[in-house]
């Protein structure tokens, strides 16, 4: 439809004055789509991975549609300069500076202000279907390798648990923090789709490696909610040996748990990631609902459940799409037609 298109060019091309900056094309991240002017950084000179490494599906897709490939450029531009800058290391410290060099004190995480660069590297490859000759830059080989650096230097299995943890300070030789985040739950999901859509991409043996990866840390996260009293999960988690204890005790109606069982469940068929996604919904249910929606939880520990007050946007937008999607047939927004953004908004493949 012309008139979306027309709104969709315009919106692009305001946002694209964030990128106008230029050097390595790191983008502002405060841009006033009014005037167009650039706003100071709310971190000061630092620009997070999950920022500037969040915005290439929907650009891509403006590219694709308008036959503009200034959109797909500038968001690609700033991947390009700090992939360049580490040809050999692909798990990549959260935190950059303007000019693409990384930023002191190092921290390594798939959680927060990283975690969407890491699904973006491959839900990009993903997107571009049929058509990957024609990418701006191509991030499948990027993905593989930061999956496997990740299993190496984060993923820890001791005790029959598997978590998904932090280092801090360098990678090799930091310290591994002994934390696990729900935003890191969104990770066995991703893992699962990468076995699903990148057959071309990884050997059948990595691919059975990242699925057993994937089943593990879906049940961590699942603990996460089956381990408390109300059946919620908390923010994050101490990771003793062989076993979780919640450090936060907030909930904040996250989706990364369901929107993880949702795809376990549609490339593994078992029935279990259901089951687990109808406790966690009857949880929501009994602790959450109010007269005029759905509000969070300060302690998951505590009955009856103290509510914050607060729906967080992500609520509507993506946890209860994955949790309705979960529930649904498999070709209800297929995987294999669709790709979903970070924010849980479909994005046709190519």
């Amino acid at each position: 439809d012309k008139l979306f298109l027309d709104n969709a060019r315009d919106l692009g091309d305001r946002l694209l004055s964030a990128y106008a900056k230029g050097g390595v094309g790191m983008p502002s991240n405060m841009v006033s789509l009014q005037s167009q002017d650039l706003n100071q950084e709310w971190e000061g000179v630092k620009h997070h991975l999950a920022e500037f490494g969040t915005t290439q599906l929907e650009f891509y897709a403006l590219s694709r549609e308008t036959g503009d490939m200034k959109y797909a450029e500038a968001s690609a531009k700033p991947l390009v300069a700090v992939h360049e800058r580490n040809k050999n290391h692909y798990l990549l410290p959260a935190h950059f500076f303007g000019n693409g060099n990384k930023a002191s004190p190092e921290a390594y995480t798939v959680a927060g202000y990283a975690d969407s660069y890491y699904e973006y590297l491959l839900k990009a490859w993903v997107q571009a279907g049929a058509h990957r000759g024609d990418m701006v830059h191509d991030t499948g080989k990027r993905w593989e390798g930061a999956m496997d650096e990740m299993i190496q230097y984060l993923v820890n299995r001791r005790g029959g648990v598997t978590t998904l943890l932090e280092v801090q300070g360098l990678l090799n030789g930091g310290f591994l923090h002994m934390q696990m985040d729900h935003l890191a739950c969104f990770a066995p999901g991703m893992l699962a789709l990468g076995t699903h859509k990148a057959k071309s991409l990884l050997s059948f043996e990595k691919r059975l490696k990242f699925m057993e990866i994937a089943e593990e840390l879906t049940e961590t996260c699942y603990k996460m909610y089956s381990t408390t009293e109300t059946g919620l999960a908390g923010e994050n988690y101490r990771v003793f040996f062989g076993e979780i204890q919640v450090a936060d005790k907030k909930n904040m109606l996250r989706p990364e748990a369901v929107e993880s069982l949702m795809i376990l469940y549609r490339v593994t068929g078992k029935n279990k990631y259901r089951e687990w996604g109808w406790e966690i919904f009857q949880a929501i249910e009994k602790h959450c609902k109010v007269e005029a929606g759905y509000s969070g939880v300060r302690d998951v520990t505590q009955e009856p459940a103290e509510l914050d007050n607060k729906m967080q946007s992500w609520f509507l937008a993506e946890t209860l799409k994955y949790l309705y999607l979960l529930f649904s047939p498999t070709d209800v927004v297929s995987l294999d037609e669709w790709v979903f953004n970070t924010e849980a908004h479909p994005l046709m493949i190519w």
